[in-house]
């Protein structure tokens, strides 16, 4: 049970760090800029190794 907790656990953290409701409009919107940082930057890693 504990080796189920403690492998499921990092995919609940990143997961709600991933978690986007809404596209920020402005630097003053209730928003977390990581997610939407994190996802470009994964966006833009994956298209550098396509090529």
């Amino acid at each position: 049970m504990s080796r189920a907790i403690g492998e499921t656990a990092p995919i609940l953290i990143i997961s709600s760090l991933v978690f986007i409701t809404m596209v920020p409009s402005g630097p003053m919107d209730r928003f977390t800029y990581f997610p939407y940082k994190y996802i470009l930057g994964l966006l833009s890693l994956k298209m550098i190794l396509e090529l």
